[in-house]
């Protein structure tokens, strides 16, 4: 009986080091995909703009108007702040703000990160609310829509920063996530600012 015992224990050992073996990459693949901390912040009436001017992800430094805030931030910030007024105040979308599915929402929050952080896409709109990063510009109860846009977008030359402002305007509208209807009419939304 000792010996079965001991083979038992044996079998034992072996799963564990075994388990190590496979959870060890696992591990660090998960840590090597942690997030850049976006320390920087800029905002534009009801857009938020959350960025980092150093390190991975780091936003282009040039600044024209030597006001500190580099131009591709402020360039996304104004490009999804013409695209909601647009859609909403002129051709008449329903505004995600007004939404029985967002009643709350005061802001867009929008990260600026490196591709890499975001599965290679250029830019991506969550269906979910949440309550808005603290600011001193902000209040505690701020709850926010949320999008990320690359790094590697100009604002000025791709409207990505329009077409995640369309679909937040299409959550706030329906629950329907079909990509068939989701990117047809996004991707028609990006000429209005192109």
């Amino acid at each position: 009986m000792g010996s079965a015992r001991r083979h038992t224990l044996s079998r034992f050992v072996a799963l564990f080091v075994l388990l190590g073996a496979v959870a060890a990459p696992s591990l660090t693949s998960a840590q090597q995909k942690k997030r850049t901390e976006l320390t920087e912040h800029f905002v534009y009436d009801e857009v938020r703009i959350f960025y980092v001017k150093e390190g991975t992800g780091a936003v282009s430094p040039v600044d024209v108007d030597q006001n500190g805030v580099p131009d591709q931030v402020e360039n996304v910030a104004k490009q999804i702040w013409a695209a909601h007024r647009l859609f909403c105040d002129v051709l008449k979308f329903p505004d995600p703000f007004k939404s029985e599915r967002y009643k709350g929402v005061n802001c867009i929050q929008v990260s600026i990160r490196d591709r890499s952080e975001m599965s290679n896409l250029n830019g991506v709109a969550y269906s979910s609310a949440q309550r808005a990063r603290k600011i001193p510009e902000g209040k505690p109860t701020d709850r926010a829509i949320v999008m990320a846009i690359a790094t590697q977008v100009d604002p000025i030359k791709n409207a990505t920063p329009t077409h995640e402002t369309f679909h937040l305007i299409q959550y706030g509208t329906t629950y329907f996530k079909n990509s068939w209807y989701l990117e047809g009419m996004a991707r028609w939304a990006e000429h209005a600012t192109a």
